[in-house]
């Protein structure tokens, strides 16, 4: 079932959120949102990378 019919959402809403977090991570795509997700992820709680 797809995100936007599960949260009762219009395909569009969700598309410009996604477009938001992606811009928000500095990134273009979801492979990206993943890498830097990963990257914060091992960054530790300060956010600083090397330290988790």
């Amino acid at each position: 079932m797809p995100i936007a019919e599960v949260l009762g959402l219009s395909v569009n809403t969700v598309k410009s959120h996604l477009r938001s977090v992606y811009h928000k991570l500095g990134v273009t795509n979801r492979s990206g949102a993943l890498r830097r997700a990963d990257e914060l992820d091992r960054a530790g709680p300060a956010g600083h990378v090397g330290t988790g």
